[in-house]
């Protein structure tokens, strides 16, 4: 599990100290964090409007929606080319390994699919032509491994608030930038991306 390192064979020399805006997408809200030379410089909860309804119409309506938010949020934070983009993306886990929460729906490992895609062209849709990210998709295990989310969350505030590379912009940053307590994981996963990328999470 070493996220820099493959993204060190994909990305041009230098990416690492150029912006890095990293998302956590959700069903009905994304995560996203935005870094510059290394350091958090900014992070939030984007949501969409709800369309909680089934059926095609209603759930391209709902990742359109989403997608939006998320672009139009890190577009407040403009920048020159190049950069990079980096966003989850769900995977399904193979036979005999712990998968989705009991009682949740297989579709909507779908619908985060579609999310992750939709927010890619969105961003892309907002930005200048001269200022396109190198947009990747990154699993989840190759940034947490198998480590349960809410340890994992606890990991990434405590870096942030600890590591003695971080700065009190960094700290401010994360601490403006979360949602209420039932929804901060969204937010720290795309930190805790971000922080894997750039090599910060021991």
């Amino acid at each position: 599990m070493n996220l820099g390192h493959d993204l060190d064979a994909m990305l041009p020399a230098g990416w690492r100290e150029r912006r890095i805006v990293t998302v956590d997408p959700g069903l009905s809200a994304c995560g996203w964090a935005d870094y510059r030379i290394g350091l958090l410089g900014a992070c939030g909860y984007a949501r969409g409007e709800d369309h909680w309804r089934r059926g095609a119409v209603h759930d391209a309506c709902r990742v359109h929606a989403v997608a939006e938010a998320v672009a139009i949020a890190t577009e407040e934070y403009p920048c020159e080319a190049p950069w990079t983009l980096l966003v989850e993306c769900p995977q399904v886990r193979r036979a005999g390994r712990q998968g989705h929460a009991a009682g949740a729906d297989p579709q909507d490992l779908v619908h985060l699919a579609l999310v992750a895609g939709a927010v890619v062209m969105a961003i892309r849709g907002l930005v200048g032509a001269g200022t396109q990210p190198t947009a990747l998709f990154v699993r989840p295990e190759q940034w947490k491994g198998q480590v349960p989310k809410e340890i994992m969350c606890a990991r990434i505030a405590a870096r942030i608030a600890n590591e003695e590379k971080s700065t009190g912009a960094e700290r401010a940053a994360l601490a403006t930038g979360l949602p209420c307590a039932s929804l901060a994981h969204n937010t720290l996963d795309a930190v805790g991306i971000g922080l894997a990328a750039l090599g910060r999470t021991g």
